[in-house]
């Protein structure tokens, strides 16, 4: 049985995987932009396989290839109800290539549906948020990713101890600016997501 993360990270380096939408495009499979993560239904086998390449190059991580996979994002291009299967395929195809030797990390990601001190917003969000939790189920921590806005993060972790009770790690994304839309550096970041 493999270790879990926090005894993994505590024993030193765990190496994860990445760059699937850039993979993917450069391999014909997907249009580089927002929307990709129904290549999960639509071409299972393509992400199969770079799952077993992660696994080759000798990843001790796959992560869930549904980046942008929220209700929100799929229904901008029409694929709203695909929001279950999606993430549920995606989830499927990492565990069948990862067996017993290697952890899974879910995958969570700006909704674009935050807005600060809106309470509507908040709870269209973690609703958003519940949806791929559930979804990716069987994964054995969650990675929410590239947040521009501090208050989302601190909600997509909110949502992952509620809702999974899961180790989780936030990373934030810094666009031209040294700070987030509402006003925290990276380093303030650091500090209030750690302290989360």
């Amino acid at each position: 049985m493999v270790k879990g993360i926090l005894e993994q990270l505590s024993e030193g380096v765990v190496l994860g995987d990445g760059g699937y939408i850039v993979e993917l495009e450069q391999r014909g499979w997907v249009t580089a932009g927002a929307f990709t993560p129904e290549v999960a239904l639509e071409h299972p086998g393509a992400i199969r396989e770079l799952y077993s390449e992660m696994v080759n190059a000798g990843a001790d991580v796959i992560q869930v290839m549904a980046f942008y996979g929220s209700r929100a994002k799929l229904e901008s291009v029409g694929k709203g109800d695909l929001t279950e299967a999606v993430n549920e395929m995606a989830t499927r195809v990492a565990r069948e290539v990862a067996g017993d030797r290697l952890l899974i990390a879910g995958d969570l990601s700006t909704t674009w549906s935050w807005r600060e001190d809106d309470a509507d917003a908040a709870q269209l969000t973690s609703r958003m948020l519940d949806e791929q939790i559930e979804a990716q189920e069987g994964v054995d921590f969650f990675i929410g990713e590239t947040f521009h806005h501090l208050g989302e993060a601190l909600l997509c972790l909110e949502r992952i101890k509620r809702t999974s009770g899961l180790p989780a790690m936030i990373t934030m994304s810094f666009r031209a600016d040294t700070a987030t839309p509402d006003g925290f550096s990276a380093g303030e970041c650091a500090a209030k997501l750690s302290d989360a």
